[in-house]
């Protein structure tokens, strides 16, 4: 799922977790995080959920705690089960305001979809159109100019320049990877 604007002055959305099902009696839900150790920003009060029929809502925090590899979620405007019910397979989204500010030089991964892409000598290789998980390893997602698909393992060394002005980013990209 990629993230989603608003509008051109509010909110930037991106995805964070899946409700999965009702918990309890009261309107609580269960989520799973789209990505492993991944917890809600701090400064999190409202959260946006997309849900497969219906138009996004924008639902206020009352508590949100960890379980077993989940999180159990309690909304303002959610206290019935049965209204609780009616989330699951919902996406939750919370807005990037949210996260917390990054020291030079680091990056969200989001801010890397929709990047062009240039490899170490500045030759185009194409655009970043998603990133995905594989066993603790993160993976880019680039569709190439003939628009194929190219999946790139991202290492420590794997980014050389990202330029949030210009919207592109340089990357080592290993000899013979995309040779098959």
């Amino acid at each position: 799922m990629m993230p989603m604007k608003c509008s051109s002055t509010g909110p930037f959305w991106i995805p964070f977790a899946t409700i999965t099902k009702a918990h309890g009696v009261h309107g609580e839900v269960r989520a799973k995080p789209l990505r492993s150790n991944t917890y809600l920003p701090e400064a999190t009060q409202q959260v946006r959920v997309v849900s497969q029929s219906g138009p996004p809502k924008i639902l206020s925090l009352k508590s949100v705690r960890l379980a077993n590899n989940a999180i159990l979620i309690s909304f303002d405007q959610i206290t019935q089960r049965e209204d609780a019910q009616k989330l699951s397979r919902a996406i939750i989204e919370v807005d990037t305001a949210t996260l917390p500010q990054l020291a030079d030089g680091e990056l969200y991964l989001f801010e890397l979809i929709d990047v062009n892409v240039v490899d170490e000598t500045g030759v185009y290789i194409g655009v970043i159109v998603n990133f995905m998980e594989n066993r603790n390893q993160e993976i880019l997602v680039i569709h190439d100019i003939n628009d194929q698909e190219k999946l790139l393992p991202l290492a420590d060394d794997t980014i050389i320049n990202f330029n949030r002005v210009e919207h592109s980013v340089r990357l080592r990209i290993p000899n013979g990877l995309w040779d098959l």
